[in-house]
């Protein structure tokens, strides 16, 4: 799949869906947010992510301190 920052806004990207899955089954499971905040830029992927703190450090150091 191509990466696709429309997938990582806190409104309506995978987030919300993860989300209203989690609330509307009753799962009770903590769900954490990692998405992209405000506008986001022009650039290389691996770069973008970086710099909105969505790419693979920041998840793992998401899950480390959840």
């Amino acid at each position: 799949m191509k990466y696709s920052p429309n997938f990582n806004f806190y409104q309506g990207g995978l987030h919300s869906a993860v989300s209203e899955v989690v609330c509307s089954e009753g799962l009770g499971a903590k769900v954490k947010s990692l998405a992209v905040p405000g506008v986001s830029r022009s650039g290389k992927a691996a770069e973008l992510m970086a710099a909105a703190k969505i790419d693979a450090a920041a998840i793992v150091e998401a899950v480390k301190s959840f």
